[in-house]
C-alpha cells in the first residue's frame, strides 16, 4: 500500500533512531522501506554495514547504495533539465561536484519497481514521536484526486504559525497550500519530510525535473508543483506525528541551521554499540527542533549525554 523512501548520508546512527521510531509507532497494513544512502569514507560504510546487519530481522527494510557515475553520464542528465533555475543549478553542480552519483535515476527506478500506490519520503534526521495509523481511508482520499492531494505527518495544529484558514475534520485538519507563502510549512507543495503522495503523480513530477540529491529534489519538484498547481490540498492529523532534529549538516547545497554535532563522532558511537535518543520538547510548536542535549545508551556501558547549545547553530 505504501512505499517509504528514506534518504541518508553518513548518518547511520541517526537513521537507526528513525527506523526504530517507525517500528515502534507506525501502524500500516502494508508498507515497505527503501533506504537510498551514500557515504564519504570507509568508516561511514562500516556504520551502514552494521545497520544493515541490525535490520536483517525486518524484511520490509531494504538498503540501496548510490553509485558513482562518470562525468559523461552526469552530462547526459542535462536533457532532464527543465527551466533556467534547473539549468543554472546543473551547470554549477557539474563544475563543482567531484563525484557524481545515480541518485536521480535510482530513485525513479525504486518508485517504478515498487507496486505500492502511495509513497512517502523521509530524511534520516527525523523521528516519529507518537502512534501513527496510516489507514486505507487516508490513501483512498489521496488517490481519489492524485494530482491534487497530499497527507502530511509533520504538520499539525499549533505548528509553525498555523494559519487561520485551517479547517478541522474529525481528528484531521485540511488547508490549501497555494493560499500561503511558498517557503513556509503550510505553503510548500512538495516535501521529503513525511508527506504521503500518490505514486503515479510523484513519478510524473520527478520525471519532469532535474535533481541530484534530496535538497535539489525537494526544491525543484516544489517549484514544478507550484507551476502546475499540484498537490494543493493538504490534510494532516490534529497532532504532528514526526519531528526533525537538525543536529548536523551533511550536504553543502543549502545553508541550513544545525547544532554542528560531529557525524564522525556519532558514527564511532554507533560502531561501539550505542543508540541515540532525542529529548522531546514540552510544547511542540515547530517541526524542526534543536535540543539542548542528546542521550547515547549502551546495553553494557554508562549513559553518555552530549550537551548542545543554541549558540552552536550554524
Amino acid at each position: 500500500m505504501l512505499q517509504v523512501i528514506i534518504f541518508s548520508f553518513n548518518r547511520a546512527l541517526q537513521l537507526k533512531t528513525l527506523l526504530d521510531s517507525m517500528s515502534h509507532y507506525i501502524e500500516c497494513t502494508n508498507y515497505t522501506v527503501d533506504v537510498l544512502y551514500n557515504v564519504s569514507s570507509d568508516e561511514f560504510s562500516q556504520g551502514y554495514n552494521k545497520l544493515i546487519e541490525d535490520c536483517k530481522p525486518q524484511a520490509h527494510i531494504h538498503f540501496i547504495k548510490e553509485e558513482n557515475i562518470s562525468k559523461l553520464q552526469a552530462l547526459s542528465e542535462v536533457f532532464k533539465v527543465n527551466g533556467k533555475s534547473e539549468l543554472k543549478y546543473f551547470i554549477n553542480s557539474f563544475r563543482k561536484k567531484k563525484h557524481k552519483t545515480n541518485f536521480r535515476r535510482r530513485l525513479i527506478e525504486l518508485l517504478k519497481e515498487n507496486e505500492s500506490s502511495s509513497v512517502m519520503f523521509l530524511t534520516d534526521d527525523a523521528c516519529f514521536i507518537e502512534k501513527t495509523v496510516i489507514s486505507n481511508d487516508i490513501v483512498d482520499w489521496i488517490n481519489a484526486t492524485p494530482f491534487s492531494r497530499q497527507f502530511s505527518l509533520r504538520t499539525g495544529k499549533g505548528i509553525n504559525q498555523e494559519p487561520d484558514d485551517v479547517v478541522s475534520i474529525g481528528n484531521q485538519i485540511e488547508w490549501i497550500y497555494y493560499k500561503h507563502p511558498l517557503y513556509t510549512l503550510w505553503g510548500y507543495p512538495f516535501s521529503v519530510d513525511a508527506h504521503i503522495y500518490n505514486k503515479a503523480a510523484i513519478v510524473k513530477a520527478l520525471s519532469s525535473c532535474y535533481f541530484n540529491n534530496p535538497n535539489s529534489l525537494e526544491g525543484f519538484v516544489s517549484l514544478y508543483a507550484q507551476k502546475k498547481k499540484l498537490f494543493g490540498t493538504g490534510r494532516a492529523f490534529t497532532r504532528t506525528r514526526i519531528l526533525s532534529f537538525p543536529i548536523n549538516i551533511v550536504q553543502n547545497v543549502a545553508n541550513n541551521e544545525s547544532l554542528n554535532i560531529s557525524v564522525d563522532e556519532l558514527n564511532q558511537y554507533y560502531l561501539q554499540g550505542y543508540s541515540l535518543e532525542y529529548p522531546l520538547p514540552e510544547e511542540i510548536t515547530t517541526f524542526q527542533n534543536y535540543p539542548n542535549s542528546l542521550t547515547l545508551k549502551h546495553p553494557n556501558k554508562e549513559v553518555i549525554v552530549i550537551k548542545t547549545s543554541s549558540t552552536n547553530k550554524g
